[in-house]
């Protein structure tokens, strides 16, 4: 029915809200809860990623800038190693396609292993221009630790999770 409908994309949805009366009964509670949810996420992951940042700094000799210089530096450095990260994403996916390859797995490790290694060498280069007397090599360094960081949090949280559905009878 709707396939064969004349409305482009982004006219639909208008017309569906006419034909059921308007908008569901809990669409302003979804609405409330995405306009609150999404900002707090984010703060949450900028201040992680700068607490990370320093820690990492400190461990690696490093003297860690600022929180705010953190901050912005964590979020320079994801910016540019995620526009990276797709950038490989899509190459690795045209040269699949050119090869006609049938199993995805060899292109998909592939795309990881090229991925770290572009994160690596991208955080390096950055952190070694943001962060005073930082070398390209201790940049590297400290992105080496901060990975070491992330998957210990993900050990303790999941391990968190875990033991609180334990403590619930739900495992």
């Amino acid at each position: 029915m709707y396939a064969e409908s004349a409305l482009p994309a982004g006219l639909f949805l208008p017309f569906v809200l006419v034909a059921q009366a308007g908008p569901p009964a809990n669409a302003a509670l979804g609405l409330g809860l995405l306009c609150v949810a999404i900002p707090f996420v984010i703060l949450m992951v900028l201040t992680v990623g700068a607490v990370i940042l320093r820690t990492a700094c400190s461990v690696c000799g490093v003297e860690p800038p600022s929180f705010m210089s953190a901050v912005g530096i964590f979020f320079a450095t994801g910016m540019a190693v995620g526009a990276a990260d797709t950038g490989i994403g899509f190459a690795i996916n045209l040269l699949m396609a050119e090869a006609g390859a049938n199993g995805q797995l060899p292109w998909q490790i592939t795309s990881l292993v090229v991925g770290l290694i572009a994160s690596a060498l991208i955080s390096g280069f950055m952190y070694s221009t943001m962060i005073s007397n930082c070398s390209f090599g201790k940049g590297i360094q400290i992105w080496l630790v901060e990975k070491l960081f992330y998957v210990l949090l993900a050990v303790v949280l999941g391990g968190l999770v875990l033991l609180a559905l334990f403590a619930a009878g739900a495992l």
